[in-house]
C-alpha cells in the first residue's frame, strides 16, 4: 500500500496548482485531492527503516527536497503546510480529512495562509567579541589582564567565561526584541552549538520582509565583524501552523467508550457530561479510600486513562460529528490538528 505525505492544503483550484508548479508536479510525483473549496497536495512517502550513514544522507536529501517543494508552493499565495508526520494511507483518507475538518482548515487558512516564516540563526566569533569588549568594557579588560598574570588562571578563566555567557544572553534578548518588533510571532528554537547566540523562527506578513531585512542588518551593525548571521526563507508558516495527523484504532475508541460508559455515535456534550459524572464519584480527591486521602499509584494511573479517554473522544466527535452520526463507529479514525513547533516538541 502506497502512503502519501501531505505537502499542504490550499484553496487554489487544480488549474492554478498545475500552472504554478509546472514541471515540479512530475518531478515530485505529486497528487491532489479536492473536496469543496479545499485542495490537498500530496507526494509519495517512503519511510527510512534504519539510520545507517547513507540513510542519514538520504534523510538530509529528503529534507532539502521538502524545503524546496514548500518554497514552490509559496506561489499559491494561500496555504497551510503539512508537518513531517502528516502521513496518509491512501488518497481516500485525504478526501475524508478535507471533508471532516473543512471548518478547522478554512480557519487556519484565514489566520496563517497568507503569512511566511524565516529562520534566523546568529553565531558569534568569541575571539572577535572578546577583543571588542576589552575596548568597550573595562571589566573585560581587567579580567583578561588578570588571566595573563601569575594569579590563578583557572579562577579568572571562569570569571571571563561567566561574563561572556552573561553578555551572550543579554545580546540574544536584544536581538529577539528587534526581530519581534517586525514580526507577528516568534519562536525561540534550541541553540545546538556553543557559538550560537540565537536560533529563532519569525512569522511575518510578506509585505513586511524589507523591515525584517533591516532588523537583521541592525543586529549585524550592533556587533560589527563579530557575527555570522544565516537565515532560511521565506517558507510557509510550518513552525506556527502545520497540519498534523494522529490515528485512533477501533480498539482505542472502544476502550475509551467503555471507561466513560458511552456508545458511538455521540456528541461533545455527552462526552463532557460522562467525564464530569465519572470524576465526581471516582476522583481520589472526592472519594479517597485511604487515610488522609492518599492517592495510590493504581488510582492515579486509572484517572490518567480516563482523562486520556475523554480527550480522545472529544477530539473524535468534534473533528467529525457528521461522519460519526452517519456511519457510527469507525474502523480507523484519522485525527487532524493545526499545531505550532513548540506543541510538536512537547508531543515528541
Amino acid at each position: 500500500m502506497e502512503q502519501w505525505q501531505l505537502v499542504c492544503v490550499t484553496p487554489q483550484n487544480t488549474e492554478t496548482i498545475h500552472g504554478v508548479l509546472g514541471d515540479v508536479w512530475e518531478k515530485y510525483s505529486l497528487q491532489r485531492v479536492c473536496e469543496g473549496e479545499l485542495t490537498a497536495l500530496l507526494r509519495p512517502y517512503k519511510k527510512t527503516k534504519n539510520l545507517l550513514p547513507f540513510h542519514k544522507k538520504k534523510q538530509l536529501q529528503d529534507l532539502v527536497a521538502w524545503q524546496k517543494l514548500l518554497e514552490h508552493c509559496l506561489d499559491f499565495k494561500t496555504l497551510i503546510p503539512g508537518s513531517g508526520n502528516a502521513i496518509l494511507n491512501d488518497l481516500g483518507e485525504a478526501s475524508t480529512l478535507l471533508k471532516s475538518n473543512d471548518t478547522k482548515l478554512t480557519q487556519a487558512l484565514q489566520d496563517f495562509g497568507n503569512l511566511v516564516q524565516y529562520q534566523i540563526t546568529i553565531f558569534w566569533d568569541p575571539k572577535a567579541v572578546l577583543k571588542a569588549r576589552q575596548h568597550d568594557d573595562s571589566t573585560f579588560s581587567e579580567v583578561v589582564t588578570a588571566q595573563h598574570s601569575k594569579e590563578d588562571k583557572v579562577k579568572f578563566g571562569q570569571m571571563l567565561q561567566s561574563k561572556m555567557e552573561a553578555y551572550k544572553i543579554k545580546q540574544a534578548e536584544c536581538f529577539v526584541g528587534l526581530l519581534e518588533a517586525q514580526g507577528i510571532d516568534l519562536i525561540k528554537m534550541p541553540c545546538d552549538a556553543a557559538d550560537m547566540i540565537l536560533n529563532a523562527v519569525v512569522l511575518i506578513d510578506p509585505q513586511c520582509e524589507p523591515k525584517l531585512y533591516s532588523a537583521v542588518e541592525s543586529i549585524d551593525q550592533n556587533m560589527p565583524g563579530q557575527l555570522n548571521i544565516k537565515y532560511v526563507g521565506p517558507l510557509p508558516p510550518i513552525s506556527f501552523a502545520s497540519v498534523t495527523i494522529g490515528r485512533a484504532s477501533q480498539s482505542d475508541i472502544a476502550s475509551a467508550c467503555k471507561l466513560l460508559n458511552l456508545k458511538l455515535p455521540c456528541n461533545a456534550e455527552q462526552v463532557r457530561v460522562a467525564y464530569l459524572e465519572y470524576m465526581k464519584t471516582h476522583h481520589p480527591d472526592v472519594s479517597a479510600t485511604l487515610p488522609n486521602k492518599v492517592v495510590n499509584k493504581k488510582q492515579d494511573d486509572h484517572i490518567s486513562r480516563v482523562q486520556a479517554a475523554y480527550k480522545l473522544l472529544t477530539r473524535i466527535v468534534k473533528a467529525d460529528a457528521d461522519f460519526l452520526q452517519n456511519r457510527g463507529t469507525l474502523k480507523h479514525k484519522v485525527l487532524l490538528d493545526i499545531q505550532r513547533e513548540s506543541e510538536l516538541q512537547k508531543a515528541a
